[in-house]
């Protein structure tokens, strides 16, 4: 037995060794109908990240009480940059047999993810315009895969190059255009490109070396738990001793008006004020950028961390039957989040608008929640997508999206064939 373990071990280290050099580590694995089966742990974690943000628009934000302290804690900012994480670990899932393949199959594959995230890009518009309560998330993801399938095929000592020079050196953008007071939505908006692309280089990599990796996971999982207390206490404590300046487009708020009808009250996150102007101003506080969606140092590493342990969690435990079973709900849910979230985003909208024309709540100084609300929406979710899921195997909007990607970028028209030949 002791000569088994010990045979068993080494070959997780020679495996785990191999990840950190050279190509790609991709899996060839498919089920019986020639279709890579779906990595539950990611589906699972996917929800989490939508419930996240369904709590940060609905929850009890900025409550006495611990429990809403802690929620609020790990759902603002941390919950979107899970998204945003598990973006680019699907631009490496979906890469992968164009990456195998190359040539042709390597065109098409990047044709496919960059016409979903022009879609998505067009969906986010949309919603953005559709209602003004929600800071839309889906253009940025849509950003993501337009960008990532460029560097799918690149070995991981370039893509881990690449992760560190966008942490160290993407929030100098945000210096410069505070600096030179050029407010460009993009860059310094509650979802700047800075920190997503960093977000999305950081999930392909978790999914070359996470994925199929057991002993990985577990490392990660302590190693995040741990970096992420770090992360959070530090930016708590920064925060705590520079106030954060009244600028409403570093934060998740419902909207752009740093009034309390926009959801916070007093101007910054828990009605914090800036007792120091200057602060505002120092170039060292906006690349640190300590609060959620600054898009600075601490932001993007913590978030990062936070991500990185609630993907290990969710892989460890879908890798168990009984796992697997537990997080059904969670995983029917993720793997239609693209309807889940439209879904939310419009709901939620329609009852945060009522909150805006409601003078009692306008004239309050605690921003509005609504705990029956987000229970509802979490159950609906969840209910409709389980059973959805008996009957089809993608969501409404997974389905449209794979039909429209798939067709506008067919390689057996007559004009591919011929000037593939040629």
């Amino acid at each position: 037995v002791r000569q088994v373990t010990t045979l068993i071990l080494l070959t997780q280290l020679m495996q785990t060794q191999s990840t950190f050099r050279g190509e790609p580590q991709l899996s060839n694995q498919r089920n019986t109908t020639g279709r890579r089966p779906r990595i539950t742990g990611i589906d699972a974690a996917r929800a989490i990240a939508i419930i996240g943000m369904a709590y940060a628009h609905l929850g009890p934000i900025f409550f006495s009480s611990d429990i809403d302290t802690v929620a609020s804690l790990l759902t603002t900012g941390f919950a979107s940059a899970l998204f945003a994480v598990l973006a680019g670990v699907s631009v490496s899932i979906m890469s992968q047999r164009g990456v195998e393949k190359g040539g042709v199959e390597l065109a098409q594959s990047r044709q496919q993810l960059m016409l979903r995230g022009t879609i998505l890009i067009g969906i986010g518009l949309v919603l953005s315009i559709a209602q003004y309560n929600i800071a839309v998330v889906l253009s940025a993801v849509g950003a993501l895969f337009l960008v990532l399938p460029l560097v799918a095929r690149w070995s991981n000592r370039a893509l881990w190059a690449l992760l560190v020079g966008l942490l160290a050196l993407g929030p100098f953008v945000i210096v410069a255009s505070d600096t030179f007071n050029t407010y460009v939505d993009i860059i310094s908006g509650s979802y700047p490109l800075t920190a997503w692309f960093t977000y999305g280089v950081a999930g392909m990599l978790v999914h070359r070396y996470l994925i199929h990796s057991r002993m990985l996971q577990w490392i990660s999982l302590v190693a995040g738990v741990v970096l992420a207390v770090i992360g959070v206490n530090a930016r708590s404590w920064i925060s705590d001793q520079l106030p954060a300046p009244e600028d409403p487009k570093m934060y998740d708020q419902l909207t752009t008006d740093p009034t309390p009808a926009a959801g916070v009250a007093g101007g910054g996150p828990g009605g914090a004020t800036n007792s120091n102007p200057d602060i505002q101003s120092t170039w060292w506080y906006t690349y640190l950028g300590p609060e959620p969606h600054m898009g600075g140092l601490i932001d993007i590493a913590t978030s990062i961390t936070v991500s990185v342990a609630v993907i290990a969690l969710c892989l460890l435990i879908t890798a168990l039957p009984l796992g697997r079973t537990i997080l059904y709900p969670l995983r029917a849910m993720g793997s239609m989040s693209l309807t889940v979230y439209v879904a939310h985003v419009l709901t939620a909208a329609m009852i945060l608008t009522n909150d805006n024309n409601n003078p009692a709540w306008s004239s309050s100084e605690q921003p509005a929640t609504h705990p029956l609300a987000l229970g509802v929406t979490i159950v609906v979710a969840i209910v409709c997508a389980m059973i959805w899921k008996q009957f089809f195997r993608r969501g409404p909007l997974e389905w449209v999206m794979h039909v429209l990607t798939v067709k506008g970028a067919r390689v057996d028209m007559e004009g591919v064939k011929r000037a593939s030949d040629e």
